[in-house]
């Protein structure tokens, strides 16, 4: 009786027990989006929708996700590329090549503003479509619209989703930007397609727009650093003695799986070299590695007392503690040609300003994080001066330099001034001169940045470069003459500068003068010439008459004398052109606008509307 009692007992803890255990999850692969009706701007949005329901469908317990790079290999070796259609039986085919029990596959289309979303869920087993859903909304609203869709796809299916996972779903999001999305898109379509450059503008795009955009950022980085990595492979193949000599510098000192203090030594010629092959990218990752490895705690290193043939490492490749080795180099100047440091290998390889601050943020995170944000440099000669206060100082001139000084920076450069305020000429007088070298740099570079901006005229450094390159015949695109008055206006500037050759113009060139670009561009975005830019004036008359109503939007901090004077000049000039026509009027009016945004515009004596 007892026996029969314990067997009874086993066999309802047993069934409990299977009962209790959770329901095993299903694999399920998600499928690039098909592109329905919309632009061709939108090129590659596919895969990045497919990323994104990837991310969201991962959080619900009840379903494993296939690797994207499985799917990636899968669809490359039978040729399907992210723009090709799946109709259930290739998805039944895709789904068994990985192992998969459900497919979800579908399209997404944008008409107007309005962003359209819909998939279907295909049974593997059956190449049956399971379920169907769509959602719609506005394109700003796309991350809603997504989330409605998964919703949508995962009801009364096997799939529970507790309340956890039900938060999760909603709260998490990669971006809110539409455009940075887009442009997010297309760069994984170009990176497909093997356009590294053109995918890497995309990405630049993209984490410009939203500078929080964690899958934008990865893949830049990424890109970058594949990019690096293969120039390094073309360097180690090429034929020159340097570039053997630095084959076998980076082959006898190879970035270490688990990386120590006592790595410093060969790392700092591997860095050398790295520095010159131009692989910053690459060289600030490892650097960063390497810090976080050693807790951010550097210690003294020396290079080498043997180093191959043509190998080299100036003091630019030294470090004595925490702060030499992440600013190396004076603040004031961090991004010069020698400089050595972890920041400097960041600011080659984030061009973007906003990337810069972003990374910068990063780099004082972990200073903190590992408490190192008190180690100075020359703590007999600036005491105050410590790392912390350094990577502020640093961040506070690249904002005023790209970006201008806003409310929040002069607050920041008060605070900065108001805890070093000895003027006296000990210790913590170098202090003080070290905080006002900054405070000044920033006024001085804010300054440059505010008179760019005049100098601009509203228009985008892109559109810029693009038509002062195509008055010289270096590109085309951006400058539209198929108006007579356009037209004739361009005839004249070739004619004036057909003696006068110019080099073309690069983007991120740091000796662009905007004064020289915008007084080329914004007479001809005024007329409407511009591809994409409004004309401000349909025709001469309209333009005289732009012209000469600058007297009702005076700056209040002009200088009053100069601003005045300059005034006559131009708007003399603006009523003489009543008395002329045809091209001598064209060409008068031209020079007018010219002479309005040079001399009253770009030297702030007044707004332009």
């Amino acid at each position: 009786m007892t026996v029969r009692w314990c067997t009874a007992g086993l066999w309802l803890w047993m069934v409990l027990a299977l009962v209790a255990q959770p329901a095993m999850a299903r694999t399920l692969a998600v499928l690039p989006l098909d592109k329905g009706s919309g632009s061709e701007e939108y090129d590659g949005l596919g895969k990045a929708l497919a990323g994104m329901l990837i991310s969201d469908l991962s959080h619900l317990e009840g379903l494993e996700i296939v690797e994207r790079a499985r799917l990636d290999a899968l669809l490359a070796e039978i040729e399907l590329g992210s723009g090709g259609f799946v109709d259930p039986d290739t998805a039944q085919k895709l789904g068994k090549g990985l192992g998969a029990e459900w497919v979800v596959n579908g399209s997404w289309s944008v008409v107007g503003t309005t962003f359209l979303l819909d998939a279907r869920v295909v049974d593997v087993a059956t190449s049956k479509v399971i379920k169907a859903a769509d959602a719609s909304g506005s394109i700003d609203d796309f991350v809603t619209v997504e989330k409605d869709l998964i919703e949508a796809l995962i009801e009364d299916l096997d799939v529970e989703i507790s309340s956890g996972e039900r938060r999760k779903l909603i709260s998490e999001v990669a971006t809110e930007n539409f455009g940075a999305f887009s442009a997010y898109g297309e760069g994984l379509a170009r990176e497909e397609e093997g356009k590294f450059s053109e995918a890497q503008k995309a990405f630049e795009t993209a984490v410009a727009s939203d500078p929080e955009f964690e899958a934008a950022k990865a893949a830049l980085k990424g890109l970058r650093l594949a990019l690096e990595r293969e120039k390094g492979k073309d360097a180690a193949k090429a034929e020159s003695a340097q570039d053997r000599a630095f084959a076998q510098a980076l082959q006898t000192y190879p970035f270490p799986s688990k990386p120590k203090q006592s790595h410093s030594s060969g790392l700092s010629v591997r860095w050398w070299v790295m520095g010159k092959q131009g692989r910053h990218c690459e060289r600030y990752d490892e650097m960063t590695r390497w810090l976080d490895a050693v807790k951010w705690d550097v210690q003294p290193v020396t290079v080498p007392s043997k180093l191959p043939a043509g190998v080299g490492a100036d003091d630019g490749s030294l470090w004595f503690n925490t702060d030499w080795f992440v600013v190396h180099y004076d603040d004031m100047n961090p991004g010069q040609k020698s400089s050595a440091g972890v920041i400097a290998s960041m600011l080659r390889c984030h061009p973007d300003a906003s990337e810069q601050l972003v990374e910068l943020d990063a780099i004082s995170a972990s200073v903190a994080k590992f408490k190192r944000g008190r180690v100075n440099r020359d703590p007999k000669t600036y005491p105050g001066i410590t790392l912390q206060t350094r990577i502020r100082g640093v961040r506070a001139l690249i904002q005023a330099l790209h970006l201008g000084v806003d409310s929040a920076l002069q607050k920041e450069l008060e605070d900065l001034l108001a805890r070093f305020p000895n003027p006296g000429t000990d210790a913590t007088g170098h202090d003080r001169f070290w905080v006002m070298n900054v405070a000044d740099s920033v006024t001085r570079l804010g300054g440059l940045w505010q008179q760019n901006q005049w100098y601009k005229a509203g228009l985008s450094d892109d559109t810029l470069i693009g038509v002062y390159n195509e008055i010289f015949g270096h590109t085309t695109g951006f400058i539209d003459e198929s108006g007579e008055l356009c037209k004739e206006m361009m005839d004249t500037k070739r004619a004036q500068y057909a003696a006068w050759p110019q080099d073309k113009v690069e983007p991120h060139d740091p000796t662009t003068a905007f004064l020289l670009l915008g007084s080329e561009a914004a007479p001809l975005a005024m007329m409407g010439c511009v591809n994409g830019v409004p004309a401000k004036a349909k025709t001469t008359r309209d333009a005289v008459a732009l012209v000469l109503s600058a007297d009702k939007r005076w700056l209040a901090d002009r200088d009053v004398e100069a601003c005045d004077r300059e005034w006559v000049i131009v708007k003399n000039m603006a009523n003489s052109t009543q008395y002329l026509t045809g091209g001598a009027e064209i060409g008068i009016v031209h020079n007018t606008v010219r002479r309005y945004y040079t001399e009253l515009v770009f030297k702030g004596c007044i707004s332009d509307p």
